[in-house]
Formats: structure tokens, C-alpha cells, sequence
């Protein structure tokens, strides 16, 4: 009742061409790879402590940081109520690939740091 593992792996090839109507036919060549673990210990009844791993990458790109996209995330959640949590979280990404911009509408850079901090509700 304390441990919480979770994991999953995606593969999604999709050779050929997409054709979208209005626009010019594009080529769709892609072989995208994922995968997604994580692990969160219940320390007391109200703070959980976690860590996370997601990365991506597609194997038709050319080498590089748009290849990949890899998130490791430490954690921390405190539960107020039994409706009501904090969350915090500090994330390393390295990588490009899934194509997030900052604040001011720019493109990470390869090795970004991102640190959240969240309430959030569950009913």
C-alpha cells in the first residue's frame, strides 16, 4: 500500500506519405520509440515521494538533440485534504524532439532544468 511502479513502451512506425486535403503531400517516414517508468513511495498518509523517466526518440532522424527527448523528474506531493494536493516537481530534459517552447515562444535548448510547482484537485 506504500509502492506505486508503473511503466509502459510505445512503437508506432509509419512508413509512407500523408496526404491532408489543401495541403502538399508530405513524406511520413518515422519510426518513434517510447517508454515511460516510474516509481512513488507513500512516506505518511499525506506525502508521497516519486521519480520518473520518460524518453523518446525516432530512429529516421538524423543524430542529434531533435532525435530524442528524455524527462527524468523527482518529485514530491503532499495531499491537504482528501480533495486537495501541492506537487512539486524538478525535471532534467535533454533533447528537442518533442518540440516545447518556453515562455517566450523559443525552443528549449538541449539540456533543459524545469521545475513545477501545481495544486491540484481529485474527486
Amino acid at each position: 500500500n506504500k509502492l506505486m511502479i508503473a511503466y509502459e513502451w510505445n512503437r508506432q512506425a509509419s512508413p509512407g506519405t500523408l496526404d491532408l486535403t489543401g495541403l502538399p503531400v508530405a513524406s511520413a517516414n518515422s519510426d518513434p520509440r517510447a517508454w515511460y517508468a516510474m516509481a512513488t513511495y507513500k512516506m505518511t498518509g499525506k506525502l508521497s515521494l516519486g521519480a520518473y523517466d520518460s524518453q523518446a526518440s525516432d530512429h529516421q532522424e538524423p543524430l542529434g538533440p531533435d532525435r530524442y527527448s528524455k524527462d527524468w523528474t523527482f518529485s514530491g506531493r503532499y495531499d491537504l485534504n482528501e480533495f486537495i494536493y501541492i506537487k512539486a516537481e524538478q525535471h532534467f530534459i535533454d533533447g528537442t524532439s518533442l518540440g516545447f517552447e518556453s515562455a517566450n515562444n523559443t525552443v528549449l535548448f538541449p539540456n533543459t532544468r524545469l521545475t513545477a510547482l501545481k495544486v491540484g484537485v481529485s474527486f
